[in-house]
């Protein structure tokens, strides 16, 4: 088949191993076959040659469980890849790595303020730069104004709360039972005819 079968089996590869099982597995079947020839065709006759052949069959039979049990020898070392044995002063260098440009940072809102001109009226808005005093122009009659105080930001509106729950008086009423004749008192929610067991006996009245 073109692949030579080395004696050690350690020492087979796997094209070697593949052939030599399947030569074993050719042979046992082989062997199996003729035996029962001999078995059917000599009978007691052929005794020796059955059992002759049965041998044959277990050591191709032992031959296959070799190959599968027997682990190959591991690779040497001299068959590690060239790559791997040059010299580190052979590899090229990393190439430098350069950090990237700190992100700039985001421009400050601008504070505006709305003013009301003291001559005209008019009502405008400003950017508020910061400095004191910060003067500016009406856009209205042009006249010039100066501010110097902090203008305060508008409050907020108070919510009003709402108004505390009012509770409602709660009506009491005294009954006197017709059947025990117990006083016991009974809370009225209005409702007409109003029903309420007596809590001595047990006995339901009615309120009309």
């Amino acid at each position: 088949m073109g692949v030579e079968l080395d004696a050690d089996l350690r020492a087979w590869g796997n094209d070697q191993r593949r052939v030599g099982s399947l030569l074993a597995l050719i042979l046992a079947a082989a062997f199996l076959v003729a035996a029962l020839v001999v078995y059917f065709v000599l009978g007691q006759d052929g005794a020796i040659a059955y059992w002759t052949l049965l041998v044959l069959v277990a050591l191709a039979l032992l031959f296959e469980v070799l190959l599968l049990v027997l682990r190959p020898k591991a690779a040497s070392p001299a068959a590690e890849p060239a790559a791997a044995a040059a010299p580190a002063e052979a590899r090229p260098e990393p190439e430098p790595q350069w950090d990237a440009p700190a992100p700039k940072p985001a421009p400050a809102p601008v504070r505006t303020l709305t003013l009301r001109c003291s001559d005209c009226g008019t009502v405008f808005d400003v950017a508020d730069t910061g400095e004191r005093p910060l003067r500016h122009v009406c856009p209205g009659c042009g006249a010039e104004g100066t501010l110097r105080d902090e203008v305060p930001a508008p409050a907020a509106p108070a919510v009003p709360l709402p108004p505390p729950p009012v509770a409602i008086p709660v009506k009491r009423l005294k009954l006197r039972c017709g059947g025990c004749k117990e006083v016991f008192t009974i809370e009225d929610s209005g409702e007409r005819p109003l029903r309420r067991p007596c809590p001595y006996c047990g006995r339901t009245g009615e309120v009309r």
